[in-house]
């Protein structure tokens, strides 16, 4: 919109900017890019860790790790394509965008990509985890990926150890969160005048539907998260700590006041209990089948 002022002179003129507007392309273009950067991390699992796996695993072992992936990347190839086209369609027509998503959100297809890949994920992780303690070559070549500029450029990838795979793993399982909050950013900037205002409210509800649906499928994978965690704290542990079998199932905190006061926190897995002190080191792994508690005060965990 151009305002011709006589202070500005006769050839002169004050553009004035719909911030609203901004707004709104500014968020259509963090949710294309999202759709965008999830692919990416998708296709590095596809194209540059797979296909040694396949070979330090076997083809069938590794197949049954990132079972789904594939599926659900070529998902949202095809939900990518239709948003680059419709960004290039005449002007307004990305007003379209969230008819776009509800109509790729309601797709049966994706829906089963998905909860078949939730539901199979603990057992993927637990797979994994097997096979990285008992193939050292599988570690190796996975942490060398890390440091190359392709994986390095990957905010959610924080550690560059190779049980930090877990996060492509569970990629799938977090994705709708972030379009959610896209959505929802997008819609407050689309005039409720527009019909694709209710398009994007609907999508943006059928998102939480669908991460919540989500996360009840994978509840148990704190259990491996908290394993993961344990192993970041105490990397020394990381060879006896790691295994297929072992599940993590409460940390808390408590003093010793023999000769002092010293701070210590437990955590308890499902065969070991590990006691350790406030500067990251195992005082006391204790064996739970030979392990027994007496004069217990209160059965109070903080």
């Amino acid at each position: 919109v151009c305002v011709h002022s006589a202070a500005f002179g006769a050839n002169h003129s004050l553009a004035l900017v719909d911030t609203g507007e901004l707004w709104r392309n500014r968020n259509i273009g963090r949710l294309v890019m999202c759709e965008r950067n999830y692919i990416h991390q998708l296709r590095l699992v596809a194209t540059e860790i797979t296909p040694v796996c396949e070979t330090v695993v076997g083809a069938e072992i590794w197949a049954s790790i990132v079972e789904g992936q594939a599926e659900i990347m070529q998902v949202h190839e095809r939900l990518l394509t239709k948003l680059d086209n419709l960004l290039d369609a005449p002007a307004n027509a990305n007003y379209a965008i969230g008819a776009l998503m509800l109509e790729a959100l309601n797709d049966p297809a994706l829906l089963e990509h998905y909860t078949s890949y939730a539901s199979n994920l603990s057992r993927a992780v637990e797979k994994f985890l097997g096979c990285l303690k008992s193939l050292p070559n599988l570690g190796s070549f996975i942490e060398a990926c890390f440091v190359r500029p392709l994986f390095m450029a990957i905010p959610g990838l924080r550690q560059r150890s190779a049980e930090q795979f877990v996060y492509f793993l569970q990629l799938p399982t977090t994705h709708f969160s972030e379009i959610s909050a896209l959505l929802e950013d997008l819609a407050k900037f689309t005039p409720e005048s527009l019909s694709d205002h209710a398009d994007l409210l609907r999508a943006d509800a059928l998102c939480r539907q669908t991460d919540s649906l989500l996360k009840g499928s994978v509840s148990g994978n704190s259990e491996y998260l908290g394993l993961l965690n344990f192993v970041k704290k105490f990397p020394d542990t990381k060879q006896t700590i790691l295994a297929a079998h072992r599940r993590f199932l409460l940390k808390w905190s408590y003093s010793v006041t023999e000769g002092g006061k010293y701070d210590r926190t437990a955590y308890l897995f499902n065969d070991i209990l590990m006691l350790t002190t406030a500067k990251h080191e195992v005082e006391h792994e204790l064996v739970l089948g030979s392990t027994f508690v007496q004069d217990v005060q209160s059965s109070r965990v903080g």
